[in-house]
C-alpha cells in the first residue's frame, strides 16, 4: 500500500513546492505562504507592453498603389508578410481586394450572358 500524504502536503504539491513529500507540515506552511505571495505579486497584464495603433497616412498607400491592382498588393502581402510595404494597410487591402474580385466576377458573368444571347 502506498504512503498517505497529509492535506498540507497535497496543497504544497499543487502549489509546486519542491520536496513536498518529505517535509513537515510547519515547513510546508511557511513555503506555501511564500509561493502564494510570489504568485500574487506577479501581474501578467502589467508586464505586457501596450502599444497604441499607429495612424497610417493614406497618401502613402496611394503612392504605393500607383499602377497596381488590389490583387497585386494582396499577393505582396501573402508572399512577403510583415516585410511587405503594404503590411500596415493590410485591412484596407484585403477589403478592397475582395470588392475588386467581386466586381470582376460580375463583369465576367455579364459578358458571358451577352455572349450566350441571354
Amino acid at each position: 500500500m502506498g504512503k498517505e500524504y497529509t492535506e498540507t502536503q497535497l496543497k504544497a504539491k499543487e502549489l509546486g513546492v519542491k520536496g513536498w513529500h518529505v517535509k513537515g507540515d510547519d515547513k510546508l506552511m511557511a513555503e506555501m505562504t511564500k509561493a502564494k505571495d510570489a504568485k500574487e505579486t506577479v501581474d501578467p497584464v502589467s508586464t505586457e507592453k501596450v502599444v497604441a495603433p499607429k495612424k497610417e497616412d493614406p497618401m502613402v498607400l496611394v503612392k504605393l498603389m500607383a499602377g497596381l491592382k488590389w490583387d497585386q498588393a494582396m499577393i505582396s502581402l501573402k508572399c512577403l508578410g510583415s516585410a511587405s510595404p503594404f503590411y500596415s494597410y493590410s485591412d484596407t487591402i484585403i477589403k478592397e481586394s475582395e470588392i475588386e474580385r467581386a466586381e470582376e466576377k460580375e463583369a465576367k458573368m455579364k459578358r458571358l450572358s451577352v455572349k450566350n444571347g441571354n
